[in-house]
């Protein structure tokens, strides 16, 4: 081969080595911007990972309320029959009472009326009594 061939194609040669250098300074510089760029997505993951924690939190607590939530109203059902039961037994009460204090009403009003009925008989038997008495003394 002819020696401006060789020079020629070592020029060449070099020209394009220079172009490689400088395609693999440029595809260094890319593979720093990608290893950043992965840097910031494994931060973006790291806080997705960190909202996903807080919104499994969040799920817990409403699980949980809910389950408060159903517990209340079994509760509060459970206090409404008990309730009721307390109304029909104060109502049966209030009934027995109200009979008892019309049967004692009557009985009083019998006593009331025994009560006249004997003064009046006893008062009579008093005045014959007293009567006779003065009567006795007075023959005697």
């Amino acid at each position: 081969m002819d020696k401006d061939l060789i020079d020629y194609l070592d020029r060449r040669f070099s020209s394009i080595d220079q172009r490689f250098d400088q395609v693999d300074q440029r595809l260094d510089q890319v593979d720093r911007r990608l290893d950043q760029v992965d840097q910031r997505f494994d931060q973006v993951d790291q806080r997705f990972d960190q909202v996903d924690q807080r919104f499994d939190q969040v799920d817990q607590r409403f699980e949980k309320l809910e389950t408060d939530v159903r517990r209340a109203y079994v509760a509060i059902e459970d206090l409404r029959g008990q309730v009721r039961l307390v109304a029909d037994g104060v109502t049966g009460v209030s009934e027995q009472l109200s009979q008892h204090r019309e049967e004692v009403s009557q009985k009083f009003r019998e006593v009331e009326s025994f009560h006249r009925h004997s003064y009046e008989d006893l008062r009579r038997s008093h005045e014959d009594l007293d009567s006779r008495v003065h009567r006795l003394e007075a023959t005697g």
